[in-house]
């Protein structure tokens, strides 16, 4: 929180350094010069009683009469030039504040469009690979025959293109992937076409998705959203679900040895005759889970 605000003051004040400087420069001034009307009593600061004094003689030549004026005028003092500057000084600093202000919300609205643009370039860029990754693989699948008797260069046609995919989509698309891999027969855990060991599924969204005896053995699942999916058979081992979010998924009799749940959430799991030894995982996050019956735990051991 210190940092942000840290961060934040930094931003708004670098373009007011400037302005701030010859303000603070100008201010110390005028404290001396007030200091020292006080204690010099310098008339012209206006910090003293000062005037200027005009006698003006006129002789009356017909009466010899002379007649002696005497007329006191106030001098101009500091805080007289003072508020002859009031006024300019406030419209320039009016007019320098406008013109900051206009230009920061153009900035911002700059950078609002270029942000929007970006995105809806990102997200066509994203739409186009998925596509092309199905209009690729739909042709192994129909002419290769991929899900049954297909050759090892097919099959390893098939794990290349689909490793080198995933890390170019969001969420969303990787799921897609995934169902359209595991709808296909392709990853089976006792007949698996595409392997998908070190695969990025990071932030895959798999929301009560169904995927019950898939091999994501090795899969790299960080951060994945796996609340409520269906994993209950399925092949995990040595997968990283580092800060996976599996709160109520079903995990009966999975294979989940080696793999790291590091600061995964297991609320309400089901983890029932799943097989857990070697796996990077604390006590607290077993003891969330909604089931452990028949486990195999970390240290080899089984749960009753």
């Amino acid at each position: 929180m210190g940092n942000r605000l840290r961060t934040w003051w930094q931003k708004i004040t670098r373009p007011l350094d400037a302005v701030i400087m010859i303000f603070l420069v100008v201010l110390f001034a005028l404290v001396i010069v007030i200091i020292c009307g006080y204690l010099l009593h310098w008339g012209w600061t206006g910090l003293t009683a000062s005037s200027s004094t005009s006698i003006a003689t006129e002789i009356d030549t017909a009466t010899h009469k002379v007649t002696t004026t005497i007329s006191q005028q106030p001098g101009k003092t500091l805080w007289d030039w003072l508020q002859l500057l009031v006024i300019p000084a406030v419209l320039a600093i009016g007019g320098y504040l406008f013109n900051y202000t206009t230009s920061e919300n153009e900035r911002k609205s700059t950078d609002s469009r270029d942000k929007t643009a970006r995105d809806i370039a990102s997200n066509n860029q994203r739409e186009a690979i998925l596509q092309s990754y199905i209009d690729k693989m739909s042709p192994l699948l129909l002419e290769k025959n991929l899900s049954n008797k297909a050759t090892n260069e097919a099959k390893t046609i098939g794990r290349v293109r689909t490793l080198t995919t995933f890390p170019h989509l969001d969420g969303q698309r990787k799921r897609v992937v995934l169902m359209f891999l595991y709808e296909t027969g392709l990853l089976d855990k006792d007949h698996t076409i595409v392997p998908l060991k070190e695969a990025d599924l990071s932030f895959i969204n798999l929301i009560s998705a169904s995927l019950r005896r898939a091999n994501l053995s090795g899969t790299i699942l960080f951060k994945a959203d796996l609340r409520f999916v269906d994993l209950s058979g399925a092949d995990l081992s040595n997968a990283n679900l580092t800060e996976a979010d599996l709160s109520f998924g079903d995990l009966s009799d999975a294979n989940l040895s080696g793999a790291d749940f590091s600061g995964a959430d297991l609320s309400g799991a089901n983890l029932s005759r799943a097989d857990l030894s070697g796996a990077i995982i604390f006590e607290k996050q077993l003891s969330q889970a909604i089931s452990l019956k028949d486990a195999i735990m970390v240290d080899g051991s089984k749960h009753s």
